[in-house]
């Protein structure tokens, strides 16, 4: 199973800072307001602190983000992340929610607030937040969410949901050795050994069933 923070972080970082993406009140990013600069920049440096672990410090930065700009979506994520980091499910649940609602067509905000459901142990609302991930035309990752959502499934013990899931995320991505293992478990969870060992080969990782809820 993997970490519950990998995928909020990948989305996060896949332009190497989360300035890359757009805050949610952001009109024209040529030419930002002073709040919307401030937003900007402390989340920037709030995330750099919590790559360094340094937490407290990333803390004071990321609420000075929001105080600045509350409709900045990146911030939003930012903290919610950080607070599942020192075990605060709710708030960071209440951030992932508000990212999504402030960019509901983006594929890295729903991904992101589905993993968060999913780990809570509400896989039905997760599937939706998914879907509109996988919907994105502009989401760089939709495999990722393809994947989590087949992890999600097969968790509830939809297997066969999940596999189709699955299937479709190798389809996209064939070296997503993750998707492999699940799909090893998943095919191990139904008792398909054969199967689930030629999945599971491709991973060099051992075979365990899929974990449902």
């Amino acid at each position: 199973m993997r970490p519950s923070l990998r995928p909020a972080l990948i989305a996060l970082l896949l332009c190497g800072t989360v300035g890359c993406a757009t805050g949610g009140s952001v009109k024209n990013n040529n030419n930002p307001t002073k709040k919307q600069e401030a937003a900007r920049a402390n989340t920037e440096l709030g995330q750099r602190y919590m790559q360094q672990g340094q937490l407290e410090l990333a803390m004071e930065k990321l609420t000075r983000a929001l105080e600045a700009d509350g409709n900045y979506a990146d911030a939003h994520t930012v903290v919610a992340v950080l607070y599942e980091r020192i075990g605060n499910p709710q708030k960071a649940g209440e951030h992932y929610r508000r990212a999504a609602q402030l960019k509901p067509n983006s594929g890295a905000e729903a991904n992101n607030y589905g993993w968060y459901l999913c780990n809570n142990g509400k896989p039905e609302e997760a599937a939706t937040y998914f879907d509109r991930a996988i919907a994105d035309p502009f989401y760089r990752t939709p495999a990722l969410a393809l994947g989590n959502a087949g992890i999600c499934l097969a968790r509830a013990g939809r297997y066969d949901e999940a596999e189709q899931k699955l299937r479709v995320a190798l389809e996209q991505d064939q070296n997503n050795t993750e998707a492999l293992f699940q799909m090893a478990s998943v095919l191990y969870a139904r008792r398909e050994y054969f199967r689930a060992r030629g999945s599971c080969s491709a991973t060099r990782r051992p075979l365990a069933p899929a974990r449902s809820r």
